[in-house]
């Protein structure tokens, strides 16, 4: 089945997430601007999501400013869950943020949306949705339809 084939209408959020306050807000802008441009000639609304880690406060008036809507969270789970100890360990020192990348996965938790797209802030779509998405498989989870590639 394709986004195409469901008949799916509606919105698109297209997701960042913000861990910690600091020169990040340009690529939020950018990117903005960029999803507003692509969604000009399609057929799906979209909005923009900001997945705020809870210790960011600074940050939050220009990304609302900036037309993004604020989701604040905590990370999911403790890094003290994690079985493994070693990889637990790997995971608090990975990538540019950490252990707080872990608050990507609240991105599945955005389910009033058609379908959720997570962007890192240095990403930049250049076609409308229609023209990479609609051939994508998206599978049923629930009553929510999930697109996975």
């Amino acid at each position: 089945m394709s986004l195409q084939d469901t008949g799916i209408r509606g919105t698109v959020a297209y997701a960042i997430t913000v861990t910690k306050d600091g020169r990040y807000i340009d690529g939020a802008a950018v990117l903005g601007e960029a999803v507003g441009h692509v969604h000009k000639q399609s057929r799906w609304n979209y909005a923009l999501v900001a997945i705020v880690h809870v210790s960011v406060s600074k940050s939050i008036p220009p990304l609302r400013a900036l037309g993004w809507h604020i989701v604040r969270r905590d990370l999911p789970f403790s890094l003290d869950a994690i079985e493994n100890q070693e990889y637990a360990k790997a995971v608090k020192s990975n990538g540019c943020c950490g252990h707080l990348e872990l608050l990507k996965l609240h991105a599945w938790s955005l389910t009033r949306y058609a379908w959720v797209v997570h962007l890192d802030m240095d990403s930049f779509p250049l076609n409308k949705p229609s023209e990479w998405a609609a051939d994508l498989p998206c599978y049923k989870i629930s009553n929510f339809d999930i697109l996975i590639w």
